[in-house]
């Protein structure tokens, strides 16, 4: 009895949350979109004011660096991105494919007389 008000608990926290994960996942599409535009953005500013920098002389060589630093940054945050739409994908793959939120696994040992080990997956 215990594990299946363990199942249906986790079942309900999946149900409950799914609208959430749902809407982060959109969220972090956007982003992603967003994050490729602002880097075609950057690399034509970095474009320009090469230029620039080339027909004014040394005024904006600090901010030439700046900015050549950014992609670097934006990179980074590109990547962590990344990691939650992995996230977010593999759990709307699990929700989409059914796979049981509860298994169950027999006992280990031989001895042990407390009844199955019940593990919960999101």
């Amino acid at each position: 009895m215990s594990t299946r008000k363990d199942s249906s608990f986790a079942q309900g926290m999946f149900v409950t949350l799914w609208p959430k994960v749902d809407h982060c996942h959109n969220y972090v599409e956007t982003l992603l979109a967003a994050q490729k535009t602002l880097q075609q953005t950057v690399d034509q500013l970095i474009a320009d004011l090469n230029e620039a920098e080339k027909a004014k002389g040394s005024s904006l060589i600090g901010y030439a660096d700046r900015l050549r630093n950014f992609p670097t940054r934006v990179e980074q945050i590109q990547k962590r991105l990344e990691k939650i739409d992995e996230r977010l994908s593999l759990m709307k793959k699990l929700r989409e494919s059914n796979v049981p939120t509860v298994p169950t696994f027999p006992c280990q040992e031989v001895g042990d007389s407390r009844g199955p080990i019940v593990s919960i997956r999101f």
